[in-house]
């Protein structure tokens, strides 16, 4: 109707100028002007709700972009079967770890070792056996729906923690469709699973990277979600699916309840010492994290340092993030496991709330090793955003992390 009311306008001015009417010439000329006025409004992206102040979209993400305040959450939830997606994985396994040492949990591991090491999971099963805690291992692809529906179904899960999916920027520019099929497409095979299966509880291990190139700092639950590569975007469309998911169960009266969490950069190791990162795949090689990097550099397994990025604008020109213990990260997991109930949709950034730059990772590496971390500089990465920090304190007020 815009449209035609538009077409309707010009063609009647013209008209009258055509007429060669003189004594009516200045109201056919403010008629034309009004009329290519409205054409190019229309044209280059107006709206009537832009022109009447509407509200305009700021975000892709599937929550407001108005702060809703802080609620309190209750934890007063009890599960005991527990399945771990990408368990045989850096975050994962510390929080199996965690369930492990609580006691009274059933966990139950699914990984399909594309990039999980058959080694951390062994550490698992001899620490869980040495508590006296039960711990089931799965070799298996999440994306594989029906599977993972019997697995479901024969463990008697009732709430699910999604950790699997390839987690490097770099490799998602090169590589992006091996993310959407390991980050979005394994996330809807696992709702559909959990569906078929009862299962009614899910914690999805997000990423800042949803957010992309921010422009305002910190970055709180209310930044709008851009991402600026595959990896985030992969990431993102899976919230959205989850959220899609938990909206249509709740018009069924089906309960399902679900927790979003955008970790930050993830760092450290079980603080005794029994687990940590084991990441002899290729990518790591290729697409190594900045800490990651650095201990290979100081145990002689890489020659030197490679800083991607120079002149951001950061106080020395590298990029700045915000690193979380893996430890605290995981606790969060296990805080929210209590939280989840009915048709609840929960939503939080895990992170340190303070930027660090590349340049002082490395001083820092230095200083504890007590050896020379040598580097060289090169270009930004592509994808890669100047600076991602948290302010934590949604999660902190709602869950008491």
């Amino acid at each position: 109707p815009i449209e035609g009311h538009r077409r309707s306008c010009v063609y009647a001015c013209w008209r009258r100028l055509a007429a060669g009417l003189p004594d009516r010439w200045p109201w056919v000329f403010v008629g034309v002007m009004l009329g290519l006025a409205a054409a190019l409004i229309f044209t280059h992206g107006g709206s009537a709700a832009g022109m009447l102040g509407a509200p305009q979209e700021t975000t892709c993400g599937g929550f407001p972009s108005t702060d809703p305040g802080h609620v309190v959450q209750p934890r007063d939830g009890r599960v005991t079967n527990v399945l771990v997606t990408g368990g045989a994985g850096f975050i994962a396994s510390h929080f199996a770890l965690m369930l492990v040492d609580s006691g009274g949990f059933n966990v139950t591991v699914v990984d399909d070792l594309s990039r999980g090491s058959i080694h951390t999971i062994l550490r698992l099963q001899e620490l869980a056996k040495a508590a006296g805690q039960p711990l089931h291992f799965a070799q298996l692809d999440v994306a594989r729906q029906f599977e993972m529906a019997a697995l479901l179904r024969e463990r008697a899960v009732e709430l699910v923690v999604h950790f699997s999916g390839n987690a490097y920027v770099g490799e998602s520019m090169v590589r992006p469709e091996d993310y959407f099929q390991n980050i979005t497409v394994s996330t809807v095979a696992l709702l559909r699973a959990m569906g078929s299966a009862g299962v009614s509880k899910l914690i999805f291990s997000s990423s800042c990277a949803t957010f992309g190139s921010p422009t305002q700092f910190p970055i709180t639950e209310q930044t709008p979600q851009r991402p600026t590569n595959p990896y985030g975007a992969a990431k993102l469309q899976a919230e959205q699916a989850i959220i899609a998911y938990v909206k249509a169960r709740k018009r069924e009266g089906v309960a399902f309840s679900a927790a979003l969490l955008r970790y930050f950069n993830v760092v450290g190791a079980d603080p005794r010492g029994r687990i940590g990162p084991h990441l002899r795949h290729e990518a790591n090689k290729l697409y190594p994290r900045i800490v990651d990097a650095a201990y290979d550099v100081v145990l002689g397994l890489r020659p030197e340092l490679r800083v991607m990025g120079s002149s951001y604008p950061t106080k020395d020109g590298s990029a700045a993030r915000d690193y979380i213990h893996v430890t605290d990260l995981v606790d969060a997991h296990v805080k929210l496991m209590a939280a989840l109930r009915g048709n609840s949709l929960l939503y939080y950034n895990v992170g340190n709330g303070m930027p660090y730059t590349v340049l002082e990772i490395i001083k820092v590496v230095e200083r504890v090793t007590g050896r020379p971390l040598p580097f060289t500089l090169s270009q930004e990465r592509p994808g890669d955003p100047p600076a991602l920090y948290s302010d934590p304190a949604k999660i902190k007020a709602e869950i008491g992390w």
